[in-house]
């Protein structure tokens, strides 16, 4: 449906990331290296708490940085309509 989410893990070396993935069955891809907030994942997408939330749209253009669940609920299905 036009709707992605990408998981940038932050936790330390040897935290039982795989085994909690697996628990939850979380669908999503998750990118992780090491050094936590300072890791260039982290550091790439802005990630300067936990959790952060972006959205984008279709085109790639930023909606909104650090966006909360209700944001999330109000912006996402008027970008899903977008086609």
């Amino acid at each position: 449906s036009g709707f992605e989410v990408v998981g940038i893990n932050i936790d330390s070396p040897g935290a039982p990331i795989k085994e909690y993935i697996d628990q939850y069955k979380i669908p999503w891809p998750h990118i992780r290296e090491d050094g936590g907030l300072e890791s260039r994942p982290a550091v790439e997408y802005g990630v300067i708490s936990v959790p952060t939330m972006i959205l984008a749209g279709r085109d790639g253009k930023v909606v909104t940085v650090s966006a909360s669940v209700d944001e999330l609920k109000k912006e996402l299905p008027k970008l899903l309509k977008k086609r």
